[in-house]
């Protein structure tokens, strides 16, 4: 992933910004590997969380919507997955009602739910 940053530090400083295939063909192969791990290890929430992370970080929210559904599929009783699609609809969709309807369906216990409160 720093082989990426310094290709747009070096694309920066050059006159031409022209897109090229390799703006793209980089983050394409992460986004290939990550899928690859996670069908042999769907089970790992850290691998979950830093595809997330990497997915936000290149700004795809298409993406992003994907994951998070499938990572609420795989793991539907894990809270933090839920409260962080929730917060993700909610702060950069601003889509509120699916915000709503993922804390609604969670299993989340009360207490985790602090944070919604005014």
């Amino acid at each position: 992933m720093n082989l990426d940053e310094l290709r747009r530090k070096r694309r920066a400083r050059m006159v031409n910004t022209k897109q090229s295939i390799s703006d793209y063909a980089g983050p394409r192969r992460i986004y290939f590997i990550f899928k690859r791990c996670l069908t042999k290890f769907s089970g790992d929430i850290s691998i979950w969380l830093q595809y997330i992370n990497f997915a936000k970080k290149t700004g795809a929210s298409r993406t992003l919507g994907k994951i998070y559904a499938q990572v609420i599929q795989l793991h539907p009783m894990n809270e933090k997955m839920w409260i962080l699609a929730a917060a993700w609809e909610w702060e950069e969709n601003a889509n509120i009602v699916a915000a709503r309807g993922k804390v609604q369906r969670a299993p989340i216990h009360r207490d985790t739910l602090a944070w919604i409160a005014p």
